[in-house]
């Protein structure tokens, strides 16, 4: 794994992991916030909602004094993440359907558990609900690097409908960056930092980072080329290397070899512009031959039919381009010499 990979791998881990821990996330309101297109959450709107469900299902006694308690006690909730988990706790109680779901969100360690999905699509719970079991659903995957199942959940999803707005952005945010969906990781992290003053030091920093990182990005870049193999990696550690993986598979192959056919033309370019500098200023005025030890004559040799002098066996072409790549920055070497690799497998070429 190159340096450039291992470093943006280091930060998402960080980034991640941040995120899930207590953090103070002020609601007072600033004239920046003021022009924001989301706002934070009112708890004791929230506090509303879930008390009018618990009504309706008509709670026993000891289990509406928890809730209770357990709404009183989020008055002291630092940010929205832990109202988040207010909120989940109170479904479990008013909901039982949905307890099977929290719980292993809450205590799973790995991606390769199966969540019950079920309560995200079960219409006899209120939407406003299942939005906020899919939030919490859509933060776990992204957690667990499951980045195309989080942006399956959360892109669904309006900062108005949840209750945690500032981890929906954040994390959907990353999601989008980790699958190379370069204007939609912007537009997310972008509307994130609208409210940059009241944001907790973790998500305002990451933010900030992550959008210097996306916003120099190119299509067809070395840089995006790298991204690219990066997320291969990462399908594969999770045992996916089906349809979705050759197919990137293939688009780095191709890359690569527009990359290499547009240094080709670069090299040729600066070997013309060459020889065209060392062309003499005054040519010979006469018509004659210049005098010189050999006789002109060369050596004939025989051109198999279909052959053009240019062309060049795949490995002595693999030999030229690893010569032409060695003034590319050092941590791009990789992606050459895997490239060259893959050249080299290539069941269609001639020249194993």
């Amino acid at each position: 794994m190159n340096v450039l990979t291992r470093v943006r791998r280091h930060l998402l881990l960080v980034a991640i992991s941040m995120a899930t821990l207590p953090a103070t996330l002020g609601f007072a309101q600033s004239e920046l916030a003021e022009e924001a297109t989301w706002k934070l959450p009112d708890i004791a709107a929230v506090e509303s909602q879930f008390a009018a469900l618990a009504e309706e299902k008509q709670l026993d006694e000891a289990t509406t004094g928890i809730l209770q308690q357990l709404w009183s006690d989020s008055q002291q909730a630092e940010n929205s993440f832990d109202l988040l988990q207010v909120g989940l706790k109170s479904a479990t109680l008013i909901v039982p359907e949905t307890a099977t779901l929290v719980s292993t969100l809450e205590s799973s360690q790995t991606p390769f558990v199966q969540l019950d999905l079920l309560p995200l699509t079960d219409e006899r719970i209120p939407a406003w609900l299942r939005s906020q079991l899919s939030l919490a659903t859509g933060i776990w995957y992204a957690q667990h690097q499951l980045y195309d199942e989080s942006i399956e959940l959360l892109s669904a999803l309006t900062p108005a409908e949840v209750i945690d707005p500032v981890a929906l952005l954040f994390y959907r945010g990353i999601a989008y960056q980790q699958v190379i969906q370069k204007e939609p990781a912007l537009s997310d992290l972008t509307q994130l930092l609208e409210r940059e003053e009241e944001l907790p030091r973790r998500y305002r920093d990451v933010s900030k980072l992550v959008v210097a990182d996306l916003q120099p990005l190119e299509s067809d870049s070395l840089d995006e080329i790298s991204r690219m193999m990066d997320d291969i990696r990462r399908r594969q550690t999770l045992h996916r290397s089906g349809t979705r993986v050759r197919k990137e598979e293939d688009d780095v192959i191709q890359k690569l070899d527009k990359l290499i056919e547009d240094l080709e033309q670069q090299q040729q370019q600066q070997q013309m512009a060459a020889s065209a500098s060392n062309s003499p200023a005054s040519p010979a005025q006469d018509s004659t031959l210049k005098g010189g030890p050999a006789e002109g004559d060369v050596d004939q040799k025989a051109q198999g039919p279909g052959e053009d002098w240019g062309d060049l066996p795949a490995k002595e072409r693999a030999a030229a381009m690893a010569e032409l790549a060695k003034d590319l920055p050092a941590h791009y070497r990789e992606l050459i010499e895997e490239y060259y690799r893959k050249l080299a497998e290539d069941p269609n070429s001639t020249d194993q």
